[in-house]
C-alpha cells in the first residue's frame, strides 16, 4: 500500500493498493474518495476498541464516493475491493 491523496484531506489520511484502501479520519464529517473501477465493501473500525461494524455500504468505483461518518472522534475505514 502507498499513500493516497484524497479530495478533502483535512484530518484524513489514506493508504491504497490493488486490494483497496485503509483510511484514518480524525473528523466527524464524511470522507470522499474516488476508488478505481470495480466494486468495494466499506467497513468501519472503531479506534477505541478495534471493533469492526458490519458492512457499512457497497459501492461501485470509478467515481467519487462519499462515506458518511457516524458518531464523534476518529475512525478507520477499510474499503475492500470485492473479488
Amino acid at each position: 500500500m502507498k499513500p493516497v491523496d484524497l479530495a478533502d484531506s483535512n484530518k484524513v489520511w489514506a493508504l491504497g493498493g490493488p486490494g483497496g484502501y485503509i483510511i484514518y479520519s480524525e473528523g466527524a464529517g464524511p470522507v470522499k474518495i474516488e476508488p478505481g473501477s470495480g466494486r468495494y465493501r466499506i467497513h468501519r473500525i472503531h479506534t477505541r476498541d478495534g471493533m469492526m461494524e458490519k458492512e457499512v455500504m457497497t459501492v461501485k468505483g470509478g467515481k467519487m464516493i462519499e462515506v458518511p461518518m457516524t458518531g464523534k472522534g476518529p475512525v478507520v475505514l477499510w474499503i475492500e475491493k470485492s473479488k
